[in-house]
């Protein structure tokens, strides 16, 4: 069977959440302190953190993914690939959601946006990581990640 990108719907949530860390990987490489012209990352600077520790992982994890979702389908492990990607990219969403919360609670600074859009990113990766896991059960029924849901094959062995 020849897997093609037509065979899955489109993927545009998790090309909008690997874009969206590969902008933000994007502009802590620019010139200037970026992580100093808010209170909102004072999280970032009191552990120390470089532009460039956030940079390098993030543009890796976007990259992976934006790799993944090209190939969609054309290889037999691309959901494999996209469900990992998103599981890094929820996992940062996360951090960033978390450490954006930590100057609101602990240093009483006014609530970021930053909040809910990493945190809404954070749960669209974790949906993307569900369907790429379901859509890796269906193409390759010998794994150990099942297919479910009602339109999941049973198997009568």
């Amino acid at each position: 069977m020849i897997f093609s990108p037509m065979h899955y719907p489109t993927r545009t949530a998790e090309w909008v959440t690997a874009c969206v860390l590969m902008a933000f990987a994007f502009i802590l490489t620019l010139p200037g302190d970026t992580l100093k012209i808010s209170d909102s990352f004072n999280a970032f600077v009191q552990l120390g953190v470089e532009e460039t520790m956030l940079a390098v992982p993030m543009a890796m994890v976007s990259s992976l993914r934006m790799a993944g979702l090209y190939i969609n389908g054309r290889w037999r492990k691309s959901p494999m690939l996209r469900m990992v990607g998103a599981i890094f990219g929820a996992t940062i969403f996360s951090l960033l959601t978390i450490s954006f919360i930590y100057p609101y609670v602990a240093l009483s600074i006014p609530a970021s946006t930053a909040i809910g859009t990493y945190g809404v990113l954070c749960v669209a990766d974790v949906f993307a990581a569900y369907r790429a896991g379901k859509d890796y059960g269906e193409m390759n029924p010998q794994s150990f990640i099942k297919p479910w849901g009602r339109h999941a094959r049973m198997d009568t062995n």
